[in-house]
């Protein structure tokens, strides 16, 4: 077997995060990224055909890889590292099973002078730098692979030290923490509505949102192909977007609400019913009355802030009634609420924080219920819990 994977330590948005090679091995192996207009680091065209199938053994990383550099088509392996320097501090450019890699896959840019990967038998792989074209931060990615991973273990042993604590503690800590997660995507869609305007981050958003939480990056390819007015004039049915993604689509265990069919659809009806709704949503948001802060719990807070009102106005007025329920809610919190407290630079934490929780791990809502962390007529499972839940998670798995 391989020897363990290297794990790193980068400089996240908000401070240190660590991540292990195994995972961006994954972001390549998922094509988990904006595979448009792709460069090697020599500037040529780069079109991935076939990501190679993922070598758990000795050797290069990837076997098989099919690519094509320029009008050139290329087969053979793939490598993984951080750095381009990692090539030879590893010793691949002494050992022979590397001479058939044809592409050295790196997260971050090589520095000036720095030595290229070069073969024991003298070739010189290209080289692709992955971190520009990625969809997010490397944190939202170790946040969704602890989702998926945590789907299999036990939450129980994750929240014990939490659970511990005093209930207003418990409380508090996962207050905190949410407050990362909200301070992180804030920042992220600034950086989507300064890179492609307001109509257009809330379209590449809520397509991504809704892609949640296996297919967000085919997703947001059809939002980079597809740009709003393209979509919503095109009066093309869901069924020629699935088709146009097909390659990409994670289908297996997804329940037909998740379907991406069913989520296209739903899109689809936004458009129809209103084909500028990010106008609709602007103007909505100047109602939000900044919070003060001082309210004692969810319950007060969603009482007073006659959250309920507000959630049927962006069912209606917004999204045309095309989305309900939990996704609804998932919606708001992770796209919607940010994009406009980015926009209009609002302190809205506390309705993003107060929110209804929307898509949650049943097992986490039931843990917190049993811990006395969440109370039906005062604290019910809001967002922010979810989210400092999901904090707690990701930093166990670091």
């Amino acid at each position: 077997m391989k020897t363990p994977a290297v794990i790193k330590e980068i400089q996240g948005s908000y401070g240190p995060v660590s991540i292990s090679e195994k995972l961006v091995q994954k972001i390549w192996l998922r094509r988990d990224f904006n595979k448009s207009r792709l460069r090697t680091n020599g500037g040529e065209t780069l079109r991935i055909i076939d990501p190679g199938k993922w070598n758990l053994l000795e050797g290069p990383d990837f076997k098989g890889c099919r690519i094509a550099i320029g009008n050139k088509r290329l087969e053979g392996d793939a490598e993984v590292h951080f750095y381009q320097r990692d090539w030879t501090q590893h010793g691949h450019n002494r050992n022979p099973e590397f001479d058939s890699v044809v592409l050295h896959i790196v997260l971050f840019e090589p520095r000036a002078r720095e030595t290229e990967a070069v073969t024991a038998s003298g070739k010189k792989p290209h080289t692709f730098v992955l971190l520009p074209y990625l969809r997010q931060d490397m944190e939202e990615y170790a946040l969704e692979e602890a989702l998926l991973t945590l789907e299999k273990r036990d939450r129980v042993n994750i929240f014990a030290p939490l659970l511990e604590k005093s209930v207003e503690d418990c409380r508090n800590i996962l207050m905190e923490k949410s407050r990362l997660r909200w301070e992180r995507k804030v920042d992220a869609s600034g950086r989507l509505i300064t890179e492609f305007g307001w109509a257009e981050a809330c379209h590449r958003s809520t397509l991504e949102v809704l892609g949640f939480k296996r297919n967000r990056a085919p997703m947001l390819d059809l939002a980079n192909r597809f740009p709003l007015a393209k979509m919503a004039g095109a009066g093309l049915p869901a069924e020629y977007y699935f088709e146009e993604a097909k390659a990409d689509w994670k289908l297996m265990g997804l329940r037909p609400p998740n379907h991406p069919r069913a989520r296209l659809r739903q899109y689809l009806g936004i458009l129809e019913n209103n084909a500028n709704w990010p106008a609709a949503l602007e103007r909505l948001g100047r109602d939000l009355e900044i919070s003060d802060g001082k309210f004692s719990d969810t319950a007060e807070f969603r009482r007073s802030a006659r959250i309920m009102k507000l959630k049927e106005r962006f069912f209606d007025t917004v999204l045309g009634k095309s989305i309900s329920g939990d996704r609804l809610d998932t919606l708001i919190c992770d796209a919607i609420l940010p994009l406009l407290a980015s926009k209009d630079r609002a302190n809205l934490f506390d309705w993003w924080f107060h929110w209804y929780a929307g898509d949650v791990p049943a097992s986490i809502t039931n843990l917190f219920n049993e811990g006395a962390v969440t109370e039906r007529n005062t604290w019910p499972m809001g967002n922010g819990l979810k989210q400092g839940a999901l904090q707690i998670c990701m930093e166990h798995l670091q």
